[in-house]
C-alpha cells in the first residue's frame, strides 16, 4: 500500500504504522529543475491544463516588522476547480493564508534564522514567505509531482523576496524514505552554509553526532485529508524536528476530526496549544521538551 503524502494522490491508505526503512532514491530529486517564466509557464506543468491555460493568479501581501512589505505572486487554480483536478496541490486552500498570518505574527520565534520545513506544500505559499522572513533554509516539500511542478514555478516568481539558495524543493513521502531524505538534506545543505564556511543551526544542536537533518519548524497548512494519513504524518513530524522545534499546523475541517488529530499527535509524543490570535492553528511539541 502507498500513500504519496502532502497534497497529492492517495491511491491506498495503509494504517499500519510507517517505517523509516530506506527505499530507493528515484524519489529523491538532487537538484534543481530550471523553469521557463513568462509566456512560458503555463507550458510548465507538462500539458495537464487544456488550452487556454486556466491558471489563475494569487497575490498576496505582508509586511515584515509590521513596515517591510513582502509581495508574493503565485498560479494555481481557483478551489473549485482544484478539486476537480487529480491533485489537491495545484490550488491555495484557506487555510494556507492563515498559517501566513501566524508565521508573520511570530516570525522572531519561529522563522528568523531557523531551518524550516514545509509538509504537503501545494503552491508554496508559505514556504516561500518563510524564505523572505529570514529562515536560514526553507526545504518545501509535497509528495505529488505535479504539486513540485507548480511549486518550483511559484518558488522561481519569487526569487527576489529571499537570498539566493535559501528556499528548495524537494519530494517527501510521508513516513516513507526518511533516512534517505535526511540523508540528502544533508549532504545538498544550503547556500548559507556553503558560503559562510558554516553548518545550518541544526546541526550545532544536540543531535549533532546523529546522521538525521532535522528542522528547526516544522509547517502544514490544509494537510489532513484522510484518516490513514495521521500516522504517517506524525512520524515524519517526529522524524524531522529537532530538541525544543514545533511543528505548527493550520487545520481545516474535511473528513478527519480535530479530536482525532490531537489524540494522533498525543500518542505520538507531542503536546499541543491552540493560539487564540490564530483561529484554526495549532502549535505541537514534544511532551518531552516541554517537560525540560
Amino acid at each position: 500500500m502507498e500513500f504519496i503524502g502532502g497534497s497529492g494522490k492517495v491511491d491506498e491508505v495503509s494504517a499500519a504504522k510507517p517505517t523509516t526503512v530506506d527505499e530507493p532514491l528515484e524519489y529523491v530529486e538532487t537538484e534543481w529543475v530550471e523553469m521557463k517564466t513568462d509566456d512560458d509557464e503555463c507550458d510548465n506543468f507538462n500539458g495537464m491544463f487544456a488550452e487556454p491555460c486556466p491558471m489563475e493568479t494569487f497575490k498576496h501581501s505582508f509586511l515584515r516588522d509590521g513596515t517591510h512589505p513582502i509581495e508574493l505572486t503565485l498560479l494555481g487554480h481557483h478551489a473549485e476547480n482544484g478539486q476537480q483536478l487529480n491533485s489537491t496541490g495545484l490550488t491555495l486552500w484557506r487555510a494556507a493564508p492563515l498559517l501566513c498570518d501566524y508565521m508573520v505574527g511570530n516570525s522572531s520565534e519561529l522563522i528568523i534564522d531557523k531551518n524550516v520545513l514545509e509538509l504537503g506544500a501545494g503552491l508554496g505559499l508559505c514556504g516561500i514567505l518563510a524564505g523572505a522572513l529570514g529562515a536560514r533554509r526553507v526545504v518545501i516539500t509535497d509528495g505529488d509531482t505535479e504539486s513540485l511542478e507548480g511549486m518550483r514555478v511559484n518558488v522561481s516568481r519569487n526569487m527576489g523576496v529571499f537570498a539566493q539558495g535559501v528556499v528548495s524543493c524537494k519530494q517527501l513521502r510521508w513516513g516513507l524514505a526518511l533516512d534517505a531524505f535526511s540523508r540528502h538534506c544533508k549532504a545538498t545543505g544550503c547556500e548559507v552554509c556553503r558560503t559562510a564556511d558554516h553548518v545550518c543551526a541544526s546541526i550545532h544542536s544536540s543531535e549533532k553526532a546523529s546522521s538525521q537533518y532535522r528542522f528547526d519548524t516544522i509547517i502544514g497548512s490544509d494537510i489532513i485529508y484522510t484518516e490513514g494519513i495521521l500516522d504517517p504524518l506524525f512520524t515524519t513530524v517526529n522524524y524531522f524536528l529537532t530538541a525544543g522545534g514545533c511543528f505548527v499546523l493550520a487545520y481545516a475541517r474535511r473528513n478527519v476530526k480535530i479530536d482525532l488529530v490531537l489524540h494522533t499527535a498525543n500518542k505520538h509524543g507531542f503536546e499541543w496549544t491552540s493560539p487564540a490570535s490564530a483561529e484554526g492553528c495549532f502549535v505541537f511539541t514534544r511532551c518531552t521538551d516541554v517537560a525540560k
